[in-house]
This record gives C-alpha cells, structure tokens and sequence, in this order.
C-alpha cells in the first residue's frame, strides 16, 4: 500500500513538473530570442545598464528607433504577447 501511494506521488509529481515546464518553456525561448537578437543593440546602445529590474528592456525601448530589425521584431513580438 505504502510501495503504491509513492509510487502514484512520484508519477503525479513527475506530470507536475512536465506542465511547469510546458507552460514556462515557450517563455524561456521568447526571453532567449530576445537576448539572442538584442545583444549587439544593448551593448550599443545601452552599455552599462543592467538587465535586473527591467531596466535594459526600458532602455531598448525609449531607443526604439535606434534597434536593429532583428532586435526591434523581437520586442514587438514580446509586446504583443503581453509578457
């Protein structure tokens, strides 16, 4: 009985942790693409601010004008979502 009820909290934990990671992962690769795209644009154009806080993305986007495509596209994108 013991041997069962683990058994059952290990696979329900395991289905727990799946979800988790199926609801986050499409975060995790916006987040990458951003930095992925953005890289060049906030040593540029933002050098020395730091990412914790928001505070580069705010920078990025008071220089809208000044991103590259790539960069500019993938804050949008991220726009749109909401996140």
């Amino acid at each position: 009985m013991i041997k069962r009820s683990m058994t059952t909290g290990m696979i329900t934990g395991l289905l727990l942790l799946c979800g988790l990671f199926l609801v986050l992962e499409p975060q995790v690769a916006r987040a990458q693409t951003i930095r992925d795209a953005c890289h060049a644009d906030a040593a540029k154009i933002c050098p020395g601010v730091k990412a914790e806080g928001g505070q580069l993305g705010d920078c990025l986007k008071q220089h809208k004008n000044d991103l590259s495509t790539g960069c500019a596209k993938a804050l949008e994108a991220q726009a749109k979502t909401g996140k």
